[in-house]
């Protein structure tokens, strides 16, 4: 759990900062280097808020057992077998469908 609240709390704070970014670049009178360095730290938090979201949507696509052409989802499972073996497969992950 709380590495949701961590995940959740990276993704505000940087998307904060990335706003804060904008705003400093848009209105501020500060020099060109500086205006340099604080392009590449938004660039650098866009595509971290860019992974975030992306994680999200997979967790909701597996989820929600469809993905964005409504099929369902298969994921790769292992297991244990009564015989103390791992054994490999594919389950669907559709409501009412998922393995216990």
């Amino acid at each position: 759990m709380a590495t949701k609240k961590n995940s959740a709390q990276k993704f505000e704070t940087s998307l904060k900062e990335l706003e804060d970014i904008v705003r400093e670049l848009e209105n501020s009178q500060i020099d060109l280097d500086e205006h340099l360095k604080l392009y590449e730290k938004g660039i650098r938090l866009i595509h971290s808020c860019q992974t975030s979201l992306k994680e999200a949507e997979q967790k909701i696509q597996i989820l929600s057992g469809q993905d964005l052409s409504g099929d369902p989802i298969l994921e790769n499972f292992e297991h244990q077998s009564t015989e103390g073996k791992a054994q490999q497969g594919l389950f669907s992950v559709e409501k009412g469908n998922s393995p216990d």
